[in-house]
C-alpha cells in the first residue's frame, strides 16, 4: 500500500498486507513471517535496523530484521492518528509526520 519494500540480508521486510509487516523470502516468495498491527504503516532502514510507524497510531517501532521471526527492540509513542508516510533519518534525527503535524525525533 504506502510502504516501499527493503530488501536486507538477503530478505524483502515491507507491509504488503494491510494490516501486517511481512518478511518475504526473495527466492520463491514465501512468507517468512508475518507481524500484525502495522496497518499500512510506512518502513524505512537505518544503520541495520528497521523502523516501522503504525499506520492508524503513529507509535514508532525499532525493529532488528531476521527472517526466524519479528524481533521488536522498542516502540515508542508516535503522533497519533494516521501516519502513512515513511519516517526520514538524517544525522541522528528521525522525520515523522501524519496528516496534521511533523515531528523531528533525536535519535542520538
Amino acid at each position: 500500500h504506502m510502504a516501499s519494500p527493503l530488501f536486507i540480508n538477503g530478505y524483502i521486510y515491507d507491509n504488503s498486507d494491510p494490516e501486517n509487516l511481512v518478511c518475504l523470502n526473495p527466492a520463491d516468495g514465501s512468507k517468512m513471517w508475518a507481524q500484525p498491527g502495522f496497518e499500512k504503516g510506512p518502513i524505512t532502514a537505518v544503520g541495520g535496523y528497521l523502523i516501522a510507524l503504525v499506520g492508524n497510531t503513529g507509535d514508532v517501532v525499532l525493529i532488528q530484521p531476521d527472517s526466524s521471526g519479528y524481533k521488536e527492540i522498542s516502540r515508542i509513542p508516535g503522533l497519533g492518528g494516521r501516519s502513512w508516510t515513511a519516517p526520514v533519518y538524517s544525522n541522528g534525527y528521525l522525520i515523522i509526520r501524519n496528516e496534521k503535524a511533523v515531528a523531528c525525533l533525536d535519535m542520538h
